[in-house]
């Protein structure tokens, strides 16, 4: 009888170190895009405060997922980021000083108030997002970036030519773009709520389903523009040019001012 409960203990040990040992095998497998975005990000933190630093291709996001990962303030010197997906991460204020980050997804990531030195290794579409963000646009040739997908939100873009540059699905929210150059740019699915465009060039450019919602374009100008599902709620559109713009008035009735604008059929409003 004793060697049978002995037998059976035995049984129960080894089952327990077999399921154990089990959770410890696909714990990779949960890191790299099979569990919630939450149990990633607390699995790295705690990899991190244990010495680790080599998170290549660590997956932080699904497509669809809209909870983004929250890195803020985070430590991540000397981390190997390679290939890694943090789409919509927010980074602001993480310190990346020495981390290496080349190839990996950064679209819609936040990179304000980020630390980073020479030993950091960013593609160059990034680095330019965070030289934006965070030292400012104001004035600068933008011609031929690709600014697709950057979170811009808040940053100073006054008298930046961006004229033809790609901004579609970027996030500009409260952004300043006071006497910026958007001739023909695209800027398909953008966010510029609340942001600054006064006396901004829009000439024929693509504001496709853009939300301008509480956005200042008093005198800019949008001859031409398409403004096809755009939001113009609470907009100050006073004195701006909207000759052969694509809009509708169902649109344009909902604008907190249009006081001396031109209309897409060259009427001054009152």
């Amino acid at each position: 009888m004793k060697r049978k409960n002995w037998l059976l203990v035995a049984g129960v040990a080894l089952v327990t170190l077999a399921l154990v040992l089990g959770c410890v095998a696909i714990l990779p497998g949960f890191l790299l895009g099979y569990h919630t975005s939450s149990l990633r990000l607390s699995i790295i933190k705690i990899r991190y405060s244990l010495g680790e630093r080599d998170f290549g291709g660590i997956r932080l996001g699904e497509e669809g997922d809209y909870l983004a990962s929250d890195l803020s303030g985070f430590n991540l010197s000397e981390a190997d980021l390679r290939e890694a997906y943090l789409t919509r991460c927010d980074l602001s204020g993480a310190n990346l000083s020495g981390a290496d980050l080349r190839g990996a997804n950064l679209q819609g990531a936040s990179l304000h108030g980020v630390s980073i030195d020479s030993g950091t290794q960013l593609d160059a579409k990034w680095l330019l997002v965070w030289e934006l963000v965070n030292e400012g646009g104001s004035g600068r040739d933008l011609r031929g970036a690709d600014l697709t997908y950057a979170n811009l939100s808040g940053a100073d873009l006054s008298g930046a030519n961006l004229s033809g540059v790609d901004l579609s699905w970027a996030e500009l929210r409260s952004a300043r773009l006071i006497g910026a150059d958007l001739t023909r740019a695209h800027l398909r699915d953008v966010d510029l709520s609340s942001s600054d465009l006064r006396r901004a060039r829009l000439t024929r450019a693509s504001l496709w389903l853009d939300d301008l919602r509480d956005a200042n374009l008093s005198g800019a100008d949008l001859t031409g523009a398409i403004l096809a599902k755009t939001r113009l709620n609470g907009a100050n559109l006073s004195g701006a040019n909207l000759s052969g713009a694509t809009v509708t008035d169902a649109q344009l009735a909902v604008a907190q001012s249009l006081k001396g604008a031109t209309m897409p059929d060259g009427t001054v409003h009152e």
